[in-house]
């Protein structure tokens, strides 16, 4: 009942012609200009930084190595985690295991005041464990970081969130379009479950599960909230 009252307060708010809508369709417009760079096997990423601000990139499945990887199951995503312990999907993890090196240096780097996390499907998971080791590493800026997830398919190998964890995707933002069908895989009665209760934009019956999917549809359903 809780996850469902918040469900419908964020998908209120989103739906408001406020200056946070802008601020994704700018995002989303940059995100599909980017020139990605490669990390390991085909982890697709980039990092832009703009004065203080820090920009990470992460691209949706573009290859069928992603897809293989989409295909794994749980594991736990780190040692020593004391008594606070969650599950999460093995192939995203070992993606974001990838590049968690390249974009931890900079993500350390004291100058940086303020980041931002964009990722679309496959990318929107990376971007769900990019936001969490932002919050592990930079406690100074836990206020000023942000995340979205367009499109972004369950992370977490639970049921719901383990009591604890929470409050580490405060700033992280899963945006659904349509019956867009990725946000719904890995099913939940596969023990899966998203970091925060999705918003949604356009309709359930505007397009096929699939054509929502795309950034293009994304965008023309955010144009519509501005």
């Amino acid at each position: 009942m809780q996850d469902y009252s918040l469900y419908r307060r964020q998908k209120l708010v989103l739906n408001r012609k406020t200056s946070s809508n802008r601020e994704m369709i700018n995002l989303l417009e940059k995100y599909q200009k980017v020139d990605f760079d490669v990390a390991g096997l085909d982890t697709q990423y980039k990092i832009e930084r703009e004065g203080e601000k820090l920009f990470i990139y992460f691209q949706g499945s573009m290859s069928a190595v992603d897809w293989v990887h989409n295909m794994f199951f749980l594991k736990y995503p780190y040692k020593g985690m004391g008594d606070v312990k969650w599950k999460c999907h093995a192939g995203f993890l070992q993606c974001w295991k990838n590049v968690e090196d390249i974009v931890g240096d900079r993500i350390r780097d004291q100058r940086i005041k303020q980041i931002i996390i964009v990722g679309h499907s496959h990318g929107a998971a990376l971007a769900v464990f990019c936001h969490e080791y932002c919050w592990f590493h930079r406690p100074d800026l836990r206020g000023s970081i942000r995340g979205f997830g367009f499109g972004c398919p369950r992370v977490v190998g639970h049921y719901k969130l383990p009591q604890g964890i929470t409050e580490r995707w405060e700033g992280f933002t899963i945006i659904r379009n349509g019956n867009d069908i990725v946000t719904h895989v890995p099913p939940a009665c596969f023990k899966f479950c998203h970091v925060s209760a999705p918003i949604s934009i356009g309709s359930p019956l505007s397009f096929l599960p699939t054509k929502c999917h795309l950034t293009g549809a994304y965008l023309e359903s955010l144009r519509k909230l501005v």
